[in-house]
This record gives C-alpha cells, sequence and structure tokens, in this order.
C-alpha cells in the first residue's frame, strides 16, 4: 500500500520533469537549427545572459521565491529558455499585425519613394551619360552650379545604380512578406518562426541606413517649392514614409 501511495505523489513531479525535458529538448532543437544567428546569439551572448532557470509548479506558483522572472533592463528574461517560449507565443500572436506591416510598408514605399523617381528616369540616364562625354573642367563647372543637397552634385554618375537600388529595396520587403507567409503556412518552419523577429528588424536597419545616406545628399531637392524648410516635407512624406508601417508590428527588443 506504502508502494501505491508513494506511486500517486510521484506523477506531479514526473510531469514537471518530462516538461522541463520537453523544454530543454525543444532548446537544443533551435540551436541546432538556428546556424548563423547562433553563432551570433547563443553562442556569443546565450550563455552569459542565461543567469536562472524558472519554472512553475503545478498550481501555477514559482518554485522561487520572487514575484515573477527577473529581467534585463532591454534584453528580456534572464530565463534565456522562458524568453524563447515568450517569443514563439509572441511570433504566433503577431501574425496578422506582422503581414499587415509587411503590406503597409510595400505599398508605401512603391507608391511613395519607388513610384516618385521613375518619371525622370530618361533624363536621369541622359544626363549621366552626357555628364561622361565632357571634360574635366565642363564636369567642375556643372557641379558648382547645382545648389547643395542636391544629389547630381555629389554623384553625377550614379543613376543607374540609384534605380537598381530602388528596385532591391522594394524587392527585398516583397520577399520579407513571402518569407513571412511561408514561415506562417509551412509546417516545416513551424520551430523557426522566431526568425521572424531577426530577418524583419534587419530589412528595416538596411532601409533606414539607406534612405539616411540618401536624405543627407539630397536634403534640399524640393526648395524650389517649399522654400530652405523642404528638408522637413522630404523627410516626412518621401524617406521617412514607410517607416509608418512599424505602427503595425510588434518587434521585440533584438
Amino acid at each position: 500500500a506504502g508502494t501505491r501511495r508513494g506511486d500517486k505523489a510521484e506523477p506531479g513531479r514526473d510531469r514537471a520533469r518530462d516538461s522541463d525535458e520537453e523544454r530543454l529538448g525543444r532548446a537544443r532543437a533551435r540551436e541546432k537549427a538556428m546556424v548563423f544567428l547562433d553563432v551570433l546569439v547563443n553562442y556569443g551572448c546565450r550563455r552569459w545572459l542565461h543567469k536562472e532557470d524558472y519554472s512553475f509548479d503545478e498550481g501555477g506558483d514559482k518554485t522561487r521565491s520572487s514575484s515573477r522572472p527577473s529581467q534585463y533592463p532591454l534584453l528580456g528574461f534572464k530565463d534565456r529558455h522562458l524568453e524563447d517560449d515568450y517569443l514563439e507565443y509572441l511570433v504566433v500572436a503577431s501574425r496578422a499585425r506582422i503581414i499587415l506591416g509587411y503590406v503597409t510598408v510595400i505599398l508605401l514605399y512603391g507608391l511613395g519613394p519607388f513610384l516618385l523617381y521613375w518619371p525622370y528616369y530618361k533624363e536621369s540616364i541622359w544626363l549621366q551619360d552626357l555628364y561622361r562625354t565632357w571634360s574635366d573642367e565642363q564636369k567642375e563647372d556643372f557641379k558648382e552650379d547645382q545648389q547643395k543637397g542636391i544629389w547630381s552634385k555629389y554623384f553625377p554618375t550614379s543613376s543607374s545604380t540609384m534605380y537598381a537600388l530602388f528596385c532591391i529595396v522594394l524587392l527585398m520587403f516583397i520577399l520579407g512578406l513571402v518569407a513571412v507567409v511561408c514561415m506562417y503556412q509551412m509546417k516545416r518552419f513551424e520551430k523557426h518562426r522566431t526568425w521572424i523577429f531577426y530577418f524583419t528588424p534587419a530589412m528595416y536597419l538596411l532601409y533606414m541606413a539607406y534612405e539616411g545616406f540618401r536624405f543627407a545628399y539630397s536634403n534640399q531637392s524640393y526648395n524650389d517649392f517649399f522654400g530652405p524648410a523642404s528638408w522637413v516635407f522630404v523627410l516626412i512624406f518621401q524617406y521617412a514614409a514607410p517607416l509608418a508601417s512599424l505602427f503595425f508590428i510588434s518587434l521585440p527588443t533584438l
């Protein structure tokens, strides 16, 4: 009889032990799959950031004395396994918002900065080819005649490169949307959906770096229309407009 009573007391512990083992198993599976990201995050910072093993008993109360799991100011939970579980939940709960954010940024960029410059494509390419035929003296005179804050003053032969980058940026967001939809729909990516929180911020970071560089050399392009303060309108309605899509996307601190 004593043996039977002891057997009844064990299932709760066994379930807790099994849940911990399953959690560790999922974490190990992710560590094997996330090759590139783990080199930067898991093996570089993860072991250093992991400071506690937070767990719950059967009644939902913690086995630790503190009221809640401890966290870093910006880097999430000190229990990195708990942080992984949180990100897995967050990426599923944010599905509609993330897809809506991608659709919004594609529309804002495609109908804004991307579409804005295409009517001047032939003129820009013609000016680029003409500039290459001029002598050094003519080139210097052309640059001096251009006002500051105009792209052609600093990069008069980069029109074809600029238009190629316009297409690459738009293609980057389109491929990002396709990747997100595939990762949500295909079961083979079910364990890797948290990757969305890695490549999505990377895309926005690349976009901001690219547009920041362009803005630094073309912030006075609309002085003829809006005067010396035209850079404010250029920044809001052209360069920063696609960033309005971030209102729909819930991105954790990475």
